[in-house]
């Protein structure tokens, strides 16, 4: 969950450690999306999951879950919304 004061678009970039590529489904509001995750050789770095335009403020849900046909682990350190 997350608190927004101020509407726009919004990328999505999350702190990943990937040890081969997959796919992730990120879920705000009515909108899912498929994005997939590069390799990360073992260190943590950013990747932007993509887009989301915000048009009120409040608190909202952003979920994350895995495309079961095209997991392999990873771990997630942070999600980041930077506004555009």
């Amino acid at each position: 969950m997350f608190n927004c004061t101020e509407t726009g678009m919004y990328k999505i970039d999350a702190l990943i450690k990937a040890y081969e590529p997959c796919q992730l489904i990120f879920e705000f509001q009515e909108k899912s999306v498929v994005t997939n995750i590069k390799a990360t050789k073992g260190e943590f770095k950013y990747q932007t999951l993509g887009n989301i335009e915000i048009s009120e403020t409040g608190n909202f849900i952003l979920e994350l879950h895995p495309v079961q046909d095209d997991w392999k682990e990873l771990e997630l350190a942070r999600v980041d919304l930077v506004k555009q």
